[in-house]
């Protein structure tokens, strides 16, 4: 497993968040067939270990399951998004474009904050400025 999945992990658990149990392959294709988008290798990797959050982050934040991914997808008003998270029940998500590489922030219109999945969660995480 990488070392960056398992050190977020590992401060989900310190914080006492309750995460969901991985998601197999299988789900995960299934998922990327619904939606029409490939996630990236970096999202995989956590997602096999931690399949969303049960729990808000002490910043407000959360990370949603991939039937939460898929749900909200299917009620975004912009098609090409695909969130995996928000902050305070909907102020802004976070997540992909479709046909854009890097993680963006949404609300009125997506606005990019990061190159990779990895440091998107990164900034999630350490409670970056760029996240809100």
């Amino acid at each position: 497993m990488n070392d960056w999945t398992e050190k977020i992990i590992a401060c989900w658990v310190h914080e006492k968040v309750r995460l969901n149990l991985g998601a197999s392959r299988e789900e995960i294709h299934q998922a990327e067939k619904k939606l029409g988008f490939l996630f990236p290798k970096d999202f995989k990797m956590l997602y096999l270990r931690v399949n969303g959050l049960e729990d808000w982050l002490p910043n407000l934040f959360t990370l949603w399951s991939l039937e939460q991914i898929i749900a909200e997808s299917q009620i975004c008003p912009n098609p090409q998004f695909i969130g995996f998270s928000d902050y305070s029940i909907h102020c802004h998500d976070i997540g992909f474009l479709k046909d854009q590489e890097g993680i963006f922030k949404y609300s009125h219109a997506p606005e990019k904050i990061a190159e990779t999945f990895e440091i998107g969660l990164t900034l999630i995480q350490t409670d970056s400025i760029l996240i809100y």
